[in-house]
């Protein structure tokens, strides 16, 4: 007899659906079905390739959702969807006031990693100093390939002092020697600016450091 899967509340979980049915599901008044919809949904479209009718309806529903069970089963089913297409919807929430959408959204971008970049460049020269912010926190272990031409950039034309802080707290992770020319011309420009000249003089220590390792390693 096959085992029936119980919910948190100890209730049996239903059986697999289809996803016309899941995708009303969602809209339910009853957050555990939305949840659990939520849930089935994201391993439904990652077994069928991500169908964009799924990730859409995920998406539309989080405008509305405030249950935060539900958010964040929406956001973990978007994650294990991945892909473009969901980096794209989940891009714009980082502007949103609401800082539980706009955090799960930054933490699943986060995730989709490279599957992020094509929805993350324009937020890089975004108006708003805060969306800046939070794209440049997005790069947080990327590739150094990916990473350090976009950190470059920041480094090189970036005003706002926070955006700057944060792009050379990310260069820690993300990125390489490659960088060093980029921070030390940065270091010029807010000479005086007390945290951001101490965090870059930490930057291009570790990277320094990090670099000889290598150099040193056979």
């Amino acid at each position: 007899m096959p085992l029936v899967r119980a919910d948190a509340a100890g209730a049996p979980a239903p059986p697999p659906a289809d996803s016309e049915f899941l995708v009303t599901a969602l809209t339910s008044q009853d957050a555990g079905a939305r949840r659990r919809a939520a849930h089935e949904l994201g391993g439904l479209a990652a077994q069928a390739g991500a169908e964009a009718k799924i990730i859409e309806a995920l998406a539309t529903q989080l405008q509305t959702e405030n249950n935060t069970a539900v958010r964040e089963a929406i956001f973990a089913a978007l994650g294990q969807i991945g892909g473009a297409h969901a980096a794209a919807l989940l891009a714009p929430l980082l502007r949103l006031e609401d800082a539980g959408l706009r955090n799960g959204a930054l933490e699943t971008l986060k995730r989709l990693a490279d599957a992020a970049v094509s929805a993350v460049d324009p937020l890089l020269a975004d108006q708003d100093a805060d969306v800046r912010l939070l794209a440049v926190e997005v790069m947080r272990g990327w590739k150094p390939d990916r990473a350090v031409p976009r950190l470059a950039a920041i480094l090189a034309s970036e005003q706002q002092v926070n955006v700057v802080g944060a792009a050379v707290d990310v260069a820690l992770q993300a990125g390489d020697a490659s960088l060093l020319p980029a921070l030390v011309a940065c270091a010029a420009r807010f000479a005086g600016a007390g945290y951001v000249e101490f965090a870059i003089a930490m930057a291009v220590k570790a990277l320094t450091d990090r670099s000889a390792v290598h150099v040193d390693e056979p």
